[in-house]
């Protein structure tokens, strides 16, 4: 079956976000989380994810920082950042 469209990506993914540090927002429950967008994305946009573990809550953008919200004081929280172009073509997650 043939694929009908323009896949500007050529199918390949974007490269991956370098996630920097989480600082508090000032709230106590919300993080700011930097990172250094994808050299790499193809033609068209790219819209990024943050997600803490534990809990899965995240925020999406178009740049850095992302802030989360809804953590619970006194928890620790690790980030990943991916993200996902507008063909739905995914990077890898941050490490």
């Amino acid at each position: 079956m043939p694929i009908i469209g323009n896949f500007s990506s050529a199918g390949k993914k974007p490269s991956t976000p370098t996630i920097g540090t989480a600082t508090d927002a000032g709230t106590g429950t919300s993080v700011n989380v930097a990172f250094t967008p994808s050299s790499y994305i193809g033609k068209g946009t790219i819209t990024y994810t943050a997600t803490s573990t534990p809990g899965s809550f995240t925020a999406t953008g178009s740049g850095s920082p992302l802030t989360v919200t809804g953590l619970t004081t006194g928890t620790a929280y690790t980030f990943t950042v991916r993200g996902n172009t507008n063909y739905g073509v995914a990077s890898d997650y941050s490490a």
